[in-house]
């Protein structure tokens, strides 16, 4: 485009503005990296959310069978194992749980006498991807 200067002369002035194919280019390399890395993170996140949701609700299970423990009476309460390693099923389904109860003395240890203490201990597996997870609760309960 030819404009007149301050001095009466005639000027070709390029007012062309824009970003050449190169620089277009760089730029969406530049953004597709870094999309990629951002994409790429979101797999192992996922991952990471579904382990501590099973975590967490492998814990509710051990906690739920802990309460109901807590909420028999001592006398009723056998020992040994009561309820044996099976697995949950309907929305639970992967989940197994197992049950057992021993008497225990004032220092915690095993005992084949009763003192009025039993230690209920609930183990709930669940899987993952590259081995089997587990949650054990112990509870002590006691005569009243």
């Amino acid at each position: 485009m030819w404009i007149l200067d301050h001095q009466g002369m005639y000027v070709y002035k390029n007012n062309k503005q824009g970003f050449t194919l190169i620089e277009v280019a760089v730029a969406i390399a530049i953004v597709g990296i870094g999309l990629l890395t951002v994409m790429s993170s979101f797999p192992l996140n996922l991952r990471a959310t579904t382990s501590q949701s099973s975590g967490i609700q492998a814990s509710y299970l051990a906690q739920y069978k802990i309460e109901e423990i807590l909420g028999t009476v001592y006398d009723d309460l056998g020992t040994g194992t009561l309820e044996v390693k099976h697995d949950l099923g309907g929305s639970y389904a992967g989940f197994q749980r197992e049950t057992k109860v021993s008497l225990v003395d004032s220092n915690l240890v095993a005992t084949s006498t009763d003192v009025g203490l039993k230690l209920a201990t609930v183990t709930v597996w669940w899987p993952r991807s590259y081995a089997t997870q587990s949650v054990i609760l112990k509870s002590i309960v006691s005569r009243r």
